[in-house]
């Protein structure tokens, strides 16, 4: 058997006595929890991994890092500009 890991995010800014929590939308056609808000996450990736030798809890680090801009785009818009499909994923 197959254990997949996965890395999930709360991301939050704002004050305490107004935090904002940024939530992503699933894909509608979805099958699991299609049209669900959900905090960003997904599976690790092999691009996740840099060597035979990466602590797990770094691997899940990237993972997570690697969703927030595939998913909601916080980083790009932080540079100021957006990035494509392609570049998020190389």
């Amino acid at each position: 058997m197959s254990i997949k890991s996965a890395a999930s995010v709360i991301l939050v800014r704002g004050s305490d006595e107004e935090p904002e929590v940024y939530l992503v939308r699933r894909a509608p056609e979805l099958k699991f929890f299609g049209g669900y808000w959900v905090f960003p996450g997904g599976n690790v990736s092999p691009v996740d991994h840099h060597g035979e030798d990466d602590p797990g809890e770094l691997v899940l680090k990237r993972c997570a890092v690697r969703e927030i801009l595939e998913e909601t785009d916080i980083l790009s818009a932080t540079l100021g500009g957006e990035f494509s499909r392609e570049r998020k994923q190389a």
